[in-house]
């Protein structure tokens, strides 16, 4: 049994052996690439008929162990697999696979989870929009399921691979056309739709593998969500409608369903036009999806035909293109005749036809795209294109043919650039063109938007590209004009450019572009750099969007909804929208980026964002609120809550109380509960009652849902018949203040009717959002109440007070919501009742109770939008609605008082309700013509120092402004913002609104007192300034026209005049009586002055005090610091931000202090003046000064005096006296005019006496108040002590500060003539002033008169010489640097430079008065600088700046101008060319002969800049006979065979014409008037008016000479190739040189040769072959040669360029030397080919035979060649290139079954000729039997050995079987033979 195991095992051995191989003959199955673009599919094929899937669909996973192990760890990989498929998931990313899943597959069937109808739906339609129909698909729904069976998305890509066990497809008619996809299909959560896409090779789909019959194999996808995949074939419909494609039904092929798409029958096939192809494929990219063959171990055998499938992609559909045939055809916006026409079309347009449609009428339309219009054209109004005529519609345009043009292509995804050249010549043969799309600097940016501007255009777009041509990497330009056409991709078609040439300086030119039809923009330079394509609107329209940010939060937020505006070019923008902040920044933005512009009004050229940012205006704000006290124990069990005062509903046990229960007298303890708390009883913590307040009725009164006493009640209510024990008094006089920064309000205390802080006891704490100790009634509280009045009644912690405890208060806050989308809230903390009803409707705050402080905020917006809407999406209706907030307060609880209230709202405005009539003030804000002006800012104060703010309004279009809802009282009125263009005014109106019954009027006064006039507040312009009081000029006279320097004169004198004159006496005693009381503090103008204190860095912030508020410069603006506390923890933070983001030395910590200049301070400038001027004029007069109050006190200076000082000598002393007073206290002139009179009594001279008594109000004496009343006997006591100084002879004069000429103070100091008010001044001797100005020019004129010698002194004369002029020293020279330093004066007046010109400041100047001392008169010398390329009408100095100055107020000099001498030089230029090369235009040589580089009067040139718009450059040429003709720049740029001369001229045109006022400033000694006209330039060395521009050219020549190695009898000519770099023939190519009978050489020149590459090879001689070939020595260009194995055997010379491969012309155009000739040298010899022929004797060919050939040498036979073959091919001849001699060639081996030739056969080569020779002698010799020599072919024969039977039949593949079988058998039998011997033996 054993041996027969073992014999059988060696039989199937055996077999097998067999078997492989015959398998390994078997061809490969049938496999494609994704690449090749097949369809999505799926595995369910039917043809009609829904057969559902086999239950192995469901089969249990196969997940082996080690698969668990994985899972247990990190899955990489899962599998499924059941009878028909096997699914695998891999990772592609760490991670990716979901843990603790498995991977489920289940296919789309009937009966499946995954809809079959939807999947078999979606692929249809995908089917149909390709223009084919389904035919059937397979799909699997692939997805990870949890341990639940859940859904798991993957966590990353995942490569999912399908494996069909059985290879799937439907059942195809036609195989060949039909196409294979995937698609998948995935649900999309967002929009509920399922979405299908088709899968990509090389993307996500990875391997489809299908067989020849395209059944699918195998399917790989890459995917990052769980989706079902399906496979679809698809095929396209046919043409004909009747031909319907019918599916046989057939048994599935795998296991599943088979269907053709809609699961029932084959859907209706209708014809389209052109169905949609295929997606061509082209090669596969270089990572290509996996292919893998099917089964990967079979072979192919490559000769049984049996080849893969290929899937020929069909073409892709063309469009249809229509050309329109009528006139102006209408493009309507619908098919139809009714319909708008949106445009008209030109005739013979084309157009592309989106698509066909059919109107109700019947009538064809087609629907097409023209100039970005969308629409309809009739299709009898078009014809379709033939396809073999069509082109690109509309903007295609067929190029014309351009003889003799080179092209620079260049492409990419933005911009295609063409550049076109007439010559070739005019770039380098390696040039490069380069284009780099670049950023617009905002300098040049800016130019073109203003030339934009100027020229009415509005610019869609910027485009901006450095384009340029490169060489190695250097830029090099061309050597001509060339043109250049830009496309740019992906956009709209541009109709209207312009086109910019930028250069280095941000200098912009004009390059006059235009765009053709097809949108393309063309212009031409000579020159490359950055150049801007500038797309223009069609219709002139900018669109603006104005966006305004808060700029202090971040990221900063919108405040204000998007203005969009559509402006016409030219239109300004005006950005400023935000009352409440001032704007900190303005960005531009635009396509081409975001530039910063100045605030205010600003021109665009082009659609832009316009982003504003604000900082908000912190302010101090008032509100009027009504407060209700309420007594809770009055006595006599009188209470505000006594059942009489809850009406009908005094019984209800719900009843509200003030106080708590225990509080109140015990029959008025209400004790109940709500939401289990009690209503009336502390709840003992911050826990709140809701629900207690019902909100507003109609009428816009308190409601309770619960009974209360009248809490918000707006009436009085006594007790009984009491007159003055009130349980619940109102009062409507007190003001809310609140801090309000930007549109957000925080109440900071309140203040009774008389202006006092009631609530001095609060604390705020902004940082915690609290309020504690809110008492605002204290001061009113009752005497009768009982109850609590102190803290430690409640108790708590006593704080020594008594307070008033039961209190109310409401405000409504009125506002609309306009354009405003920033926070919209109210935030409080406190405590007790506090409620907030918006609109009397909704209680949006409610924080019912008595409670601990509680915190509670809204968000208005929530209610004050629609479901759904956005505060973006305000209807109009919705912004001018006004609303009203609600504010109710009450303090029940008579312990703690807590009240911290915020809120952000838009211009709000806190108001009381009330029934009584309240003001309202209107006027209008008007120029001096009257014209109303919009944009004028006013602000409403309650205070007269204006620091607390009403309310803020801004003047409309007709510039009226409305102020409403005042009550009576005083207000102030101070304007915060001027119109755009107009002056601020620093006026402050007194607004008076007085109530007599129910009558209110309003009453606007100026700061003096007077009515304002029709309520018109008028603005005046810069230039309306107040008239000066001197005569002044400035003038400039010519020196030297040449030398270009002047004499620039200034002049001066005082016209200051008084109208009263009293003495003639140039010495007088003057008193100077001056007011010094509390108001001279009151400021008149002020600014904040930053102190440097330390860097921004941990060094300098250590040194910080915490409890000091710093600044820091940020970006220009000074940012607060502060030391902010977060838990225990505290640091530095500017803003949100903390201190040390901005940690760097750059930004610097300063502290800030507002200087204020106060009526006081303006009173010593003027003072000192005086005393300075008096000094000055009258040194031997006296002054004295004393001061008045009303008290005495170490703080204020009433009664401090300095006695009578001679002026002169004590000038210094009287103004440090002057400079030391203090205010302080009342006003009692009289103790002052007291002094006076004293002291000059007690002067004892004969001098006139003068009495100036200044002050600014009314005699108060000691009287206090706001303002202070007048004191009848400080009156009295003045008007006694004034009568007494004009009795004793003195002259009283007085200056009234601050109040008008009729008002009551101004009769008091000036009189009326009665006995009311007799006066204090002297006749004609009273002077009212409003401001520092006329207070200043008052002690001058007084002082004037006072002295008669009214020359001004202290004054300061400043002269800026303008920029373009140089100072001269006194001795004509410039001054150095080292001059300036060390400080210099000319004519006596100080040097310096500034901002690059020179100032000259001459100080402490005295200004003669005119009439008198003549006047004051400086002169100094300019020159004009080199720099300076000179004009007509040029300033001399800068304005402003140049001025005089002094205590009284500035004069701007005027500006005279002079002519200035221009001086320009051109020069001649020579320039070395080579023949060929175009002259060159470029600047570099061309500015040698006249510079545009820098400007310089003594080189004579002139900078870009400069030259720009005034500089004619005029080029000419002259013939032989002189005679000119123009030409431009570019008609230089030639290839001139010769020398050429070209001529250039310069003009400079001033473009401004010389006025008479120039002229006559530039008019020389000898009368000449000088000017700039129309200056030409001059050649310095031969004078001419115009320079020469040589041009050399240099020209090349080639030799080409010919050698042969033999002399002939006759003439031999040979013919050379000779071609340039492109290969074209030059010089009449081919070239033929001649060699003469009985020579051996020959040779052509081939001169007057243009630069290039020469490339010369010979010609085929026939008979001759190139032995040698060499450059001559004589050659001195650039040169190679071929290598000499090439056929060409070609010599290349380089004309141009020297042996070293250099450009013998230089950079700079100059000849160097060589490259002017190339010698080529070839020598010829003759040889020949002869050609081998093999057959049998009966002429068969023969193969496989080959020979060895020899040449003799002597008597010695050398091998050529061995083992020559025989190829019997005309086309192979086996022996080349043959030299003269003798050969013998020898049969080494015979084609098989043929003997070898027996014999060698001998030839002899000579002069190209082959014969048959002799072995002997080399004597020709006949033809043998066994071979022939005819025409160069040598027939060899060879006779046969014998013959085999003809090979065929089936091959040697049965035989190669069978005798391995054989062989196999045999070696069995062999060993089993073996061991049967081994057997025998050992038995």
């Amino acid at each position: 049994m054993k041996r027969l195991k073992k014999d059988k095992i060696k039989k199937i051995l055996a077999f097998m052996v067999a078997l492989a191989l015959m398998v390994s003959c078997v061809p490969s199955a049938y496999t494609i690439s994704a690449s090749e673009t097949f369809g999505d599919g799926t595995e369910d094929f039917t043809d009609g008929e829904s057969v559902s899937g086999s239950a192995a669909e469901e089969a249990t996973p196969d997940v082996s162990s080690a698969d668990q192990g994985e899972q247990a760890q990190q899955q990489s990989t899962l599998t499924y697999e059941n009878d028909s498929v096997k699914v695998t998931a891999e990772a592609q990313e760490e991670g990716a696979l979901p843990q603790n899943t498995t991977l489920r597959a289940e296919s789309v069937n009937e009966n499946s989870s995954v809809s079959y109808d939807t999947v078999s739906q979606k692929l249809a339609k995908a089917a149909e929009d390709k223009g084919s129909s389904l035919k059937g698909f397979v799909a699997y729904d692939v997805y990870f399921a949890d341990a639940d069976g859940n859904r798991v998305e993957p966590n990353g890509r995942v490569n999912v691979t399908i494996e069909y066990k059985t290879p799937a497809a439907p059942e195809l008619t036609d195989a060949a056309s039909t196409s294979v996809t995937t698609e998948k299909l995935h649900y999309n959560s967002n929009t509920g739709e399922t979405e299908v896409t088709t899968l990509q090779p090389n993307e996500e789909l990875k391997v489809l593998n299908v067989n020849e019959s395209k059944q699918l194999q195998t399917l790989q996808v890459q995917t990052s969500n769980a989706a079902v995949f399906a496979v679809m074939w698809d095929a396209p419909e046919v043409q004909d409608a009747e031909d319907e494609i019918s599916v046989e039904a057939e048994e599935p092929a795998a296991d599943g369903d088979f269907t053709d798409g809609d699961g029932t029958s084959d859907p209706e096939v209708t014809p389209t036009e052109t169905p949609a192809a295929d997606p061509t494929v082209t090669e596969a990219p270089a990572v290509e999806p996996t292919v893998t063959e099917a089964p990967a171990d079979d072979l192919t055998d490559p000769d049984d035909g049996n080849t893969d499938a290929t899937i020929t992609p069909e073409p892709a559909a063309q469009p249809v293109i229509v050309e329109v045939i009528g006139e102006d055809v209408n493009l309507r916006v619908s098919p139809s005749t009714e319909a708008d026409v949106a445009t008209t079309i030109p005739a013979g347009t084309r157009l592309t036809v989106l698509e066909t449609v059919t109107a109700e009428d019947g009538t064809t339309w087609y629907k097409v795209s023209y100039e970005d219009v969308e629409g309809y054209i009739r299709s009898d109004m078009a014809q379709v294109v033939d396809d073999s005529e069509q082109e690109p519609a509309e903007d295609i345009q067929e190029e014309e043919p351009q003889p003799e043009i080179t092209r620079y292509d260049y492409k990419s995804d933005e911009v295609n650039v063409k550049v076109t050249l007439t010559d070739p010549a005019d770039l380098p043969d390696n040039a490069e063109l380069s284009v780099t799309p670049v950023e617009l600097t905002q300098e040049a940016e800016a130019q073109i938007t203003e030339k934009a501007i100027k020229e009415q255009k509005a610019i869609e777009k910027l485009y901006s590209y450095d384009i340029k041509f490169l060489v190695d990497g250097e830029e090099v330009q061309p050597g001509n004009s060339v043109k250049v056409a830009v496309t740019l991709n992906n956009e709209k078609k541009i109709n209207d450019a312009d086109v910019y040439h930028v250069d280095d300086e941000n200098n912009i030119e004009n390059m006059d572009g235009n765009v053709d039809k097809n949108g393309n923009v063309e212009f031409e330079t000579t020159h490359f750099s950055t150049y801007v394509i500038v797309d223009n609107k069609r219709n002139g329209k900018i669109n603006v969007t104005i966006e305004h940010y808060d700029g202090t939060t971040n990221p900063a937020s919108k405040i204000y909804a998007d203005d969009v505006r559509t402006l016409t070019i030219g239109q300004k923008v005006d950005c400023k929208k935000a009352e409440n902040w001032d704007i900190s920044k303005v960005e531009l933005v635009t396509d081409n980026g975001t530039s910063t512009v100045k605030p205010g009004e600003f021109n665009v050229a082009q659609d832009a964002i316009v982003k504003v940012y604000y900082e908000p205006v912190t302010v101090n704000f008032a509100g009027a609120p009504t407060f209700y006290d309420y007594t809770v124990k009055a006595g006599s069990n009188y209470s505000i809550n006594q059942p009489s005062n809850y009406g009908k509903n005094k019984d209800s046990n719900t009843k509200l109380t003030m106080g708590e229960a225990k509080q109140n007298y015990s029959e008025y303890q209400y004790n109940w509960l709500k939401d289990s708390l009690s209503v009336n009883t502390w709840t003992g913590s911050a826990a709140v009652i809701k629900g207690l307040l019902k909100g507003l009725d109609a009428d816009g009164n308190v409601e309770f849902n619960y009974p209360d006493p009248g809490f918000f009640t707006n009436s009085d209510l006594l007790a009984g018949n009491s007159t003055d024990n009130y349980l619940r008094k109102v009062y409507r006089d007190y003001t809310l203040n609140f801090d309000r920064s930007g549109d957000t309000y925080t109440l900071t205390g309140v203040t009774d009717g008389n202006g006092t802080n009631v609530t001095e006891q609060y604390n705020l704490n902004r940082t915690g959002k609290s309020g504690e100790d809110f008492f605002p009634l204290d001061s009113v509280r009752s005497s009768y109440e009982k109850a609590y009045t102190r803290k430690q009644d409640s108790p708590l912690p006593e704080d020594n007070k008594i307070h008033n405890y039961y209190f109310g208060m409401r405000y409504d806050i009125k506002f609309k919501l306009g354009d405003y989308i920033g926070p919209l809230s109210y935030s409080f903390t406190g405590d007790d009742d506090m409620w907030v009803v918006l609109d009397g409707k909704q209680v949006v705050i409610d924080l019912g109770g008595i409670h601990n402080a509680a915190t509670s905020t809204v968000d208005l917006w929530k209610y004050l939008l629609n479901t759904n809407q956005d505060k973006t999406q305000l209807t109009d209706e919705q912004k001018k609605a006004e609303h009203t907030l609600t504010i109710l307060y009450m303090e029940r609880g008579a312990g703690a008082s807590n009240c911290y209230m915020n809120f952000t709202i838009p211009n709000a405005r806190i108001s009381q309700v009330t029934t009584d009539a309240l003001g309202t003030l209107t006027f209008n804000k008007v120029n001096k013509d009257g014209t109303g002006l919009s944009g004028a800012s006013f602000a409403l104060y309650t205070d007269e120092d204006c620091t607390t703010q009403l309310e803020t309004v801004t003047s409309g279009k007709d510039g009226t402004v409305t102020f409403d809802r005042l009550r009576a009282g005083i207000y102030y009125l101070k304007e915060l913002q001027a119109p755009d263009g107009y002056v601020l005014s620093n006026e402050k109106w007194k607004v008076e609104v007085t109530k007599n019954n129910d009558t209110v009027t309003t009453t606007l006064k100026d700061s003096s007192g007077n009515i304002v006039t029709d309520n018109k507040i008028l603005n005046e312009t810069p230039k309306e300034v107040i008239e000066s009081s001197m005569e002044y000029d400035k003038t400039a006279k010519v020196v030297s026209w040449d030398d270009r320097t002047y004499d620039i004169n200034i002049t001066a004198a005082s016209t200051s005049t008084s109208s009263v004159t009293t003495t003639t006496k140039a010495i007088a005693d003057i008193m100077l009586v001056l007011d010094v009381s509390g108001s001279m503090s009151d400021p008149i103008s002020s600014e904040d002055v930053y102190e440097y204190v330390a860097d921004n860095t941990d060094s300098g912030r250590n040194k910080l005090n915490t409890r000091t508020t710093y600044y820091v410069e940020i970006d220009g603006s000074y940012q607060p610091m502060s030391y902010q506390y977060y838990g225990y923890y505290g640091d530095w933070y500017i803003g949100n931000k903390k201190a040390s983001n901005y940690d760097s030395n750059n930004y610097k910590i300063y502290t800030k202090k507002t200087v204020t200049k106060t009526r006081l301070e303006a009173l010593k400038e003027s003072v000192d003046q005086f005393i300075t001027d008096t000094a000055s004029k009258s040194p031997n007069s006296k002054i004295g000064i004393t001061a008045f109050s009303s008290k005495h006190s170490l703080q204020q200076s009433n009664g401090k005096t300095q006695g009578l000082l001679a002026a002169g000598a004590n000038k210094d002393t009287l103004i440090a006296f002057a400079d030391s007073l203090k205010d302080g206290g009342g006003t009692m002139p009289h103790i002052g005019l007291n002094k006076a009179k004293e002291l000059l009594n007690a002067a004892n001279d004969k001098n006139p006496k003068y009495v100036v008594l200044f002050t600014d109000g009314a005699p108060t004496g000691d009287n206090t108040g706001n303002p202070p009343a007048w004191s009848s006997s400080a009156k009295t006591s003045a008007e006694t002590s004034a009568s007494a100084l004009k009795a004793a002879g003195y002259t009283v004069y007085t200056i009234g500060y601050g109040f008008s000429d009729d008002s009551n103070e101004a009769k008091f100091l000036a009189g009326n003539g009665t006995e009311d008010y007799p006066g204090i001044a002297s006749p004609n001797c009273a002077f009212t002033a409003n401001d520092a100005t006329k207070l200043g020019e008052i002690f001058r004129d007084i002082q004037n008169t006072i002295t008669q010698d009214i020359a001004i002194t202290g004054a300061t004369v400043t002269d800026i010489i303008d920029s373009r002029f140089d100072l001269l020293k006194d001795d004509g020279t410039l001054y150095t640097q080292d001059d300036l330093n060390n400080g210099v004066k000319v004519n006596g007046g100080t040097v310096s430079l500034v901002d690059g010109c020179y100032k000259i400041e001459w100080t402490d100047q005295t200004i003669p008065n005119k009439k008198k001392n003549g006047e004051w008169n400086k002169t100094v010398k300019v020159k004009a600088k080199d720099s300076f390329v000179g004009g007509n009408n040029v300033t001399t100095n800068v304005s402003p700046g140049s001025k005089i100055s002094t205590g009284y107020g500035d004069v701007e000099l005027p500006q005279p101008t002079v002519n200035v001498k221009v001086n320009l030089v051109v020069k001649d230029k020579e320039v070395w060319i080579y023949k060929g090369d175009t002259v060159p235009t470029n600047d570099t040589i061309l500015n040698q002969l006249f510079s545009e580089s820098e400007t310089s009067y003594l080189k004579g040139t002139i900078s870009a800049a400069d030259a720009n718009g005034h500089i004619i450059k005029q080029w000419f040429k002259k013939d032989d006979k002189g005679i000119i003709t123009n030409i431009q720049e570019e008609d230089m740029a030639t290839t001139p065979d010769g020398d050429t001369e070209y001529y250039l001229e310069v003009t400079y045109k001033p473009n401004t014409t010389s006025t008479d006022d120039s002229k006559k400033n530039t008019t020389t000694s000898d009368g000449m008037q000088h000017f700039v006209g129309d200056e030409k330039a001059y050649n310095p060395n031969n004078r001419n008016l115009y320079g020469t521009y040589k041009i050399h050219v240099i020209k090349g020549q080639l030799q080409i000479i010919k050698n042969v190695t033999e002399a002939s009898s006759e003439d031999r000519t040979f013919a050379f190739n000779v071609k340039d770099k492109d290969g074209n023939d030059v010089s009449n190519s081919p070239v033929i040189v001649t060699v003469k009978a009985g020579e051996t050489s020959g040779n052509v020149t081939l001169a007057d040769l243009s630069r290039g590459s020469y490339t010369v090879t010979e010609a085929n001689t026939p008979g001759y072959t190139i032995s040698a070939f060499e450059v001559g020595t004589e050659t001195d260009c650039e040169n190679s040669k071929s290598d000499v194995s090439n056929e060409s055997k070609s010599l290349t010379f380089v004309l141009g360029n020297d042996v070293n491969k250099k450009n013998v012309i230089t950079g700079e155009y100059t000849y160097t030397a060589g490259g002017v000739k190339g010698v080529a040298s070839y020598t010829n010899e003759a040889r020949t080919n002869l050609d081998l022929q093999k057959t049998d004797t009966e002429g068969h060919f023969l193969t496989g035979s080959k020979f060895r050939l020899e040449r003799k040498e002597g008597d010695s036979w050398i091998q050529i060649e061995n083992e020559v073959e025989v190829k019997n091919d005309s086309s192979e001849i086996e022996l080349n290139n043959l030299e003269s001699g003798i050969y013998k060639l020898t049969e080494i081996t015979s084609p098989k079954g043929y003997s070898i030739l027996g014999s060698s056969i001998y030839f002899k080569v000579e002069l190209g000729n082959v014969t048959l020779v002799n072995e002997e002698n080399g004597n020709p010799a006949q033809a043998g039997e066994m071979w022939t020599l005819e025409n160069k072919v040598l027939t060899i024969k060879n006779a046969k050995l014998y013959s085999l039977p003809s090979a065929g039949g089936p091959g040697i593949y049965g035989f190669t079987i069978s005798g391995v079988a054989i062989l196999a058998t045999a070696l069995l039998l062999f060993i089993n033979n073996k061991r049967r011997d081994e057997e025998a033996e050992r038995s």
